[in-house]
């Protein structure tokens, strides 16, 4: 038999995602993917809501699944949080600030600064799974 990872796709509940911040929900669902797809480590995954990062290829209602981790390399797509504002976007590092910047190819979504005190990284994009139309 084949060794299965089970990962969370966090839902939304007052604008929050559930599972982020250790608010104790339990995710309603799970998605499984043989173990050898990724690297070892925490995943969750979410739905994407928007088309801020459609250049880089991920498209609305997309899943995209994360790697659990507070830091990122420049250029990584990343789940960042600030106060209560959550976002998807890639990250830029530029003269020692946390840029995230829409990948959208229009520039029609704002880039944010994160800030050092009140902003983190939740999750590093590892991998996209796309529903085929007509399923």
């Amino acid at each position: 038999m084949t060794a299965v990872v089970r990962i969370p796709v966090l839902g939304r509940g007052c604008g929050i995602p559930h599972g982020c911040g250790g608010d104790g929900c339990n995710p309603p669902e799970e998605l499984t993917v043989p173990a050898g797809w990724l690297p070892r480590g925490k995943y969750f995954a979410l739905r994407t809501p928007s088309a801020s990062l459609s250049a880089a290829g991920i498209a609305p209602g997309d899943t995209v699944i994360l790697r659990r981790q507070a830091r990122a390399r420049d250029g990584r797509l990343v789940l960042a949080r600030f106060g209560d504002d959550f976002t998807l976007k890639r990250l830029r590092i530029e003269g020692g600030r946390r840029l995230l910047v829409p990948d959208d190819g229009e520039n029609r979504c704002a880039t944010v600064e994160l800030p050092r005190d009140g902003g983190e990284i939740l999750g590093v994009v590892a991998a996209i799974f796309r529903a085929m139309p007509g399923r």
